[in-house]
């Protein structure tokens, strides 16, 4: 069975591919006048089923984004967050990385996308931790962006707990704790 849901996975995948761009049925404008403006036709359908903010706002008989031929615009993120979430609902297995895991982290949160969320904190302990001046930076980025409960959940992770006590030296330790409260 696993690899017939490969074979599909693939298949969605297929669907980023131009020869298919009429089937895409929704166009987001997304970005600002700092991070640059980027134009994504996509389909509805895949761009809301991770994330039920985007569920209610593309389909919700009450949103003006659910109407047919409607621009939904987001200024509050980047283009690139928002390719890297388009890769994701197209099944196109994007990276995560130290400069990019805090706008995906906060892209998630934002719109309620709990399985990117967690892939994301997974990816910050398994991967990040590990190094400390990767983990300082990451952890300064989540307090600017006030994603402080996002560092609760990372602090409380049984792998950071036992990974923080025994590979940072406490002078380390006590400066990564200053950085976040």
């Amino acid at each position: 069975f696993d690899k017939s849901k490969n074979q599909l996975l693939r298949r969605i995948a297929k669907l980023s591919e131009p020869k298919f761009g009429e089937l895409n049925d929704v166009t987001f404008l997304i970005g600002n006048s700092e991070t640059g403006i980027e134009q994504f036709d996509c389909i509805r359908a895949l761009m809301m089923l991770p994330s039920d903010v985007l569920e209610k706002m593309l389909c919700g008989s009450n949103m003006i984004e659910s109407k047919r031929g409607q621009t939904v615009i987001i200024s509050d993120i980047s283009p690139s967050t928002f390719e890297w979430y388009k890769n994701y609902c197209y099944c196109l297995d994007p990276a995560i990385t130290p400069s990019n895991v805090v706008d995906i982290l906060h892209f998630s949160d934002k719109y309620c996308i709990s399985c990117v969320a967690n892939g994301c904190v997974d990816c910050i302990v398994e991967h990040y931790l590990k190094h400390f001046e990767i983990m300082l930076k990451i952890t300064k980025k989540l307090k600017e962006r006030k994603l402080s409960h996002v560092l609760s959940t990372i602090f409380n992770h049984p792998q950071f707990q036992s990974l923080f006590y025994s590979k940072f030296n406490t002078s380390k330790s006590i400066e990564l704790l200053q950085v976040t409260y």
